[in-house]
C-alpha cells in the first residue's frame, strides 16, 4: 500500500534575476568562459567626442551609447569602452587574427625556396572598466591572419594562387581570444554616456521626478548577471562622455547635482552596498571619489533624494583638478553581481556654471507612462474586442518640479496607428501652477474613443498625451508620453516588465492556476510564460503545464476540478527565448481546447525548487485571478506584493513557433553558431549535427520568416535591419537557437 500527501504550498515574491527586457538584444559578446578567460567575439574601439555644458539628462530619451556602432577606421590608440588597442594598423573592418605568431611567405629568387617572416603582433589590452585607466591590464598579443602563398612564379617570385590557413589553426579553435572581426566605432554625437550598463526604465522606480530612470543593479548590458554566487563588487557603472570644462574657475559656480532613490519597485540594498560618484582627475588620469551612499543610509525606499557637489580649482598640489577639457564623471554600484535586485535608481543629472547648492529643477515634467486603456486585462485578442473593454477614464499626473507658478496648455488624442485614423482628440484649460501645488492632473477618457471598423488581424491605439510648459521647462522631451494598446491574439494582465519573480515552495506536489475570462468562446492554441530564476538555474526542472475548465476552490456545488489539457515533461525555457517568453504550443492535444468562458492556466510541480515567474509589479489585474493548492484544497493567492504572474493566454491564429519539447531530450554538446555577427547579406552557420537538419530565422515575435534545410549558408539579403533568432532543428527534435544582428 502507498500514501500520498497532499502539498502544503506557500507562494511567494523575490527579486528577479534576469532582465526580460533587455535579453532579447544581441546576445553577450565579452564574457568569461569555464576556463576563466576573455573570449571576445567582437571588440568596439570608439572615439569620442568632447562635449560642451550644461549636461542635463533626466533619461525620458534614449540617451546611452548603442551597441550597433558605424563603422570608422583608426589608426593609432584610441579610448575603448572594454578595450584598447595599440599599435593598430590594419584599415579593414573584417580582419581576423590569431593567437600564433603568424608569417607571411614569399618566394626567396636568390635560394629558389619558399620562405616566410613573422608579422608583428597586436596588442590588446582587455580593461575590467569603460576608459582604460587601469595600471595592470590583461594584455594579449594576437597576429593578423594570413594567406599562405604555395604557388609560386619562379621567374618573377610572384604568388599565383593562395588559401586561408584552416579554421583550426585561427580564431576559430580554442585559443584564449576568439575574434572573428572588429569594430570601429565613433560614439554618436547624440546622448550623454559612453557605455550602456545602466537600464533606462520607467517602472522599477517609484514618484520618479519625470520619465524615466537610470537603473543599476547586478545585471549587464544584456540583462544576464555578472556573475554566479554571492560575491559583492562593482557592476554597473554610467560613464559621460568626455566634457570641456577648461576655462572655468571657481568665481563660474560650477555645480554638479543628481536624483537618487534605493529599491522603489525594485530590491532593496544590503548595508554593505552603495552608491559611488567619482569624477576624473586630470592630474592623476585616475578616478576620484567625490560622493557615495550606502544601503544602510538611505531608510525612506520611495522618495528621491537630492545630491550636489560643487567642483572647485585645487588649492594644494595634491587635491584633485577637474578643471580640463576632458572631464568624466561617473556612477558606479557596488552590490550583489548575481541577479537583479539591489536597485539605485538615478535621475535628473545635471552639470553646469553659474548654479548654487540644491537648486531647484526648474522643470514641468510627465513622470508616469500611460497605463493599459483596458479594464480588466493589458492585452485582449482583436476578435474579442469591444468598447465594454475600455476604462472610463485616465488620470495623468503632470509635475512642476520647480514648485513655482507656471502655465503649461495640454492636449491628448488617440489613433490607431496601422490606419491612421483618429479615434479621439482632447483638449482643455490650461494647467496653472501655484506654490504648494506641484502635482495638477488631466484625465483621459477611453471609453469615448470611436473604436476602428472591423477587419484586419491586429489594430494598435496609441494614446498619447503633451504638454507645453510657458516657462520653467528646463527639459522639452519629458512633455510628452504615450503608451500602444496592441490587439492581437494575446489574453495577458502583466505588462510585460518583471520587477519580481513568482513562485511555489513547499513539499508534495504544488499547483498554481491563473484565471482568464474570455470575452467570446475561442479555442486556446498557446501559453506563454516568462521565467526567470532567483537562488539557481532550474532549466531541468520538470513541470507539467495544466489547463482547467473549473478549479474546486471552495465551491460549494461541485468542488471537483475539471482538467482539460495536461502537457507532462516540461522544462523553464529562459527569457533569452524569442522575445522574452517561452511559448507552449497545445499542439499534442487530442481535440481543439475550446474555452467558453472562464479558463484556468497554470502548473504543477514535484520538484522541491522553485520554478520562478516573471511577476509584474505595476499591473495589479491578474492578482484577484491567482490562486495556489495547498493543504488539500485551492485558495487565493496570499503574497503581500500585488502583482500579475506573467503567464498569457494565445488564442485562436497564433502562427508563431513553439519555444517548447514535448519530451527532453539530452542537449548536444556541439551548439550550434554563427558568422559574421552582425550580419549583411549571408550567415554562416557551424554547428556539430549529424544528418538532416531543418533552420529557420525567427523574428523577435516569434514569426517564421525563412526555413531551409541543410545548408550551411543562408541568403539574408532580403531582411529589415534588427535581431533575429536562428533556430537548428535536428532530426532526433534536438534545438539550438541562436540570436544575430542584420545590417543593411
Amino acid at each position: 500500500m502507498s500514501f500520498c500527501s497532499d502539498a502544503i504550498a506557500q507562494d511567494y515574491i523575490a527579486p528577479c534575476k534576469y532582465n526580460n527586457l533587455l535579453l532579447p538584444q544581441i546576445q553577450k559578446e565579452n564574457k568569461k568562459d569555464s576556463r576563466n578567460v576573455i573570449t571576445n567575439r567582437f571588440i568596439y574601439f570608439v572615439s569620442p567626442d568632447t562635449i560642451d555644458l550644461p549636461f542635463i539628462d533626466d533619461f525620458s530619451k534614449a540617451s546611452l551609447n548603442s551597441n550597433f556602432p558605424y563603422i570608422n577606421h583608426f589608426t593609432d590608440t584610441v579610448l575603448a569602452s572594454g578595450a584598447c588597442v595599440e599599435d593598430l594598423g590594419y584599415l579593414t573592418e573584417n580582419q581576423r587574427f590569431m593567437l600564433d605568431t603568424s608569417y607571411s611567405y614569399f618566394y626567396d629568387l636568390a635560394n629558389k625556396r619558399i620562405d616566410s617572416v613573422p608579422q608583428d603582433p597586436v596588442i590588446v589590452n582587455i580593461y575590467s572598466g569603460n576608459n582604460c585607466l587601469e595600471s595592470n591590464p590583461l594584455s594579449i598579443s594576437v597576429y593578423p591572419e594570413f594567406y599562405n602563398r604555395y604557388i609560386f612564379d619562379t621567374m618573377s617570385g610572384k604568388a599565383i594562387d593562395s588559401i586561408f590557413v584552416g579554421a583550426s589553426d585561427t580564431v576559430y579553435s580554442d585559443t584564449i581570444i576568439r575574434t572573428t572581426t572588429i569594430f570601429f566605432a565613433a560614439v554618436s554625437s547624440a546622448g550623454f554616456w559612453m557605455d550602456q550598463r545602466a537600464y533606462i526604465n520607467n517602472t522599477l522606480a517609484v514618484n520618479q521626478p519625470s520619465i524615466g530612470v537610470a537603473t543599476l543593479d547586478g545585471l549587464d548590458e544584456y540583462g544576464m548577471p555578472y556573475q554566479e554566487g554571492n560575491a559583492t563588487a562593482t557592476s554597473d557603472v554610467l560613464t559621460s562622455k568626455p566634457i570641456d570644462l577648461s576655462g572655468f574657475v571657481n568665481a563660474d559656480s560650477v555645480y554638479f547635482s543628481f536624483l537618487y532613490q534605493s529599491a522603489g519597485n525594485g530590491d532593496k540594498p544590503d548595508d554593505i552596498d552603495s552608491l559611488i560618484l567619482e569624477f576624473k582627475d586630470i592630474r592623476t588620469n585616475k578616478w576620484s571619489r567625490v560622493w557615495n551612499v550606502g544601503g544602510a543610509d538611505v531608510t525612506n525606499l520611495t522618495v528621491f533624494n537630492a545630491a550636489s557637489i560643487h567642483l572647485k580649482e585645487p588649492i594644494l598640489l595634491a587635491d584633485p583638478d577637474f578643471f580640463f577639457d576632458g572631464f568624466q564623471f561617473r556612477f558606479r554600484r557596488i552590490g550583489s553581481l548575481a541577479g537583479n535586485n539591489d536597485h539605485w535608481h538615478i535621475d535628473y543629472v545635471q552639470l553646469d556654471a553659474n548654479r548654487q547648492n540644491n537648486q531647484p529643477i526648474a522643470d514641468i515634467a510627465l513622470f508616469q507612462d500611460i497605463p493599459s486603456i483596458l479594464k480588466r486585462y493589458t492585452l485582449i485578442p482583436r476578435d474579442h474586442f469591444s468598447s465594454a473593454d475600455l476604462i472610463d477614464t485616465i488620470n495623468v499626473p503632470v509635475k512642476n518640479l520647480a514648485n513655482n507658478s507656471a502655465l503649461a496648455p495640454w492636449d491628448a488624442s488617440a489613433n490607431e496607428i496601422i490606419t491612421m485614423t483618429n479615434l479621439s482628440s482632447q483638449t482643455g484649460a490650461n494647467l496653472s501652477f501655484q506654490p504648494g501645488s506641484n502635482i495638477l492632473t488631466r484625465i483621459i477618457q477611453p471609453a469615448s474613443y470611436t473604436l476602428p471598423a472591423a477587419g484586419g488581424d491586429k489594430i494598435i491605439i496609441r494614446t498619447e498625451f503633451n504638454t507645453a510648459p510657458t516657462s520653467t521647462n528646463l527639459i522639452d522631451c519629458n512633455d510628452t508620453t504615450f503608451s500602444d494598446q496592441v490587439f492581437e491574439n494575446t489574453y495577458a494582465y502583466d505588462d510585460g516588465s518583471a520587477e519580481r519573480a513568482y513562485g511555489l515552495e513547499g513539499i508534495g506536489i504544488k499547483r498554481f492556476a491563473y484565471r482568464f475570462v474570455f470575452n467570446q468562446p475561442d479555442t486556446l492554441v498557446a501559453v506563454q510564460v516568462h521565467f526567470t530564476n532567483v537562488i539557481e538555474n532550474v532549466e531541468n526542472l520538470i513541470f507539467n503545464i495544466n489547463i482547467w475548465e473549473r478549479i474546486g476552490k471552495d465551491f460549494v456545488i461541485n468542488p471537483v476540478d475539471k482538467m482539460l489539457y495536461s502537457s507532462t515533461n516540461k522544462k523553464p525555457i529562459y527569457v533569452d527565448s524569442i522575445n522574452g517568453y517561452a511559448t507552449f504550443v497545445l499542439n499534442d492535444a487530442d481535440s481543439l481546447l475550446l474555452v467558453n468562458d472562464t479558463v484556468f492556466i497554470g502548473w504543477s510541480q514535484s520538484d522541491e525548487r522553485n520554478i520562478e515567474i516573471g511577476y509584474d509589479v505595476n499591473s495589479t489585474k491578474g492578482y484577484n485571478n491567482m490562486f495556489i493548492f495547498t493543504n488539500g484544497s485551492w485558495k487565493p493567492s496570499t503574497v503581500s506584493v500585488i502583482g500579475s504572474p506573467m503567464i498569457r493566454a494565445i488564442v485562436d491564429n497564433y502562427d508563431g513557433y513553439t519555444t517548447s519539447v514535448n519530451n527532453p531530450i539530452k542537449p548536444n554538446t556541439d551548439p550550434a553558431s554563427v558568422y559574421p555577427n552582425p550580419a549583411i547579406d549571408y550567415l554562416n552557420i557551424k554547428h556539430g549535427l549529424d544528418g538532416n537538419f531543418t533552420i529557420r530565422i525567427i523574428d523577435i515575435s516569434g514569426k517564421i520568416l525563412i526555413t531551409e534545410s541543410n545548408t550551411s549558408s543562408i541568403d539574408i539579403s532580403e531582411l529589415s535591419s534588427g535581431i533575429y533568432v536562428i533556430q537548428l532543428e535536428s532530426s532526433k527534435g534536438e534545438l539550438f537557437n541562436a540570436r544575430f544582428s542584420k545590417f543593411k
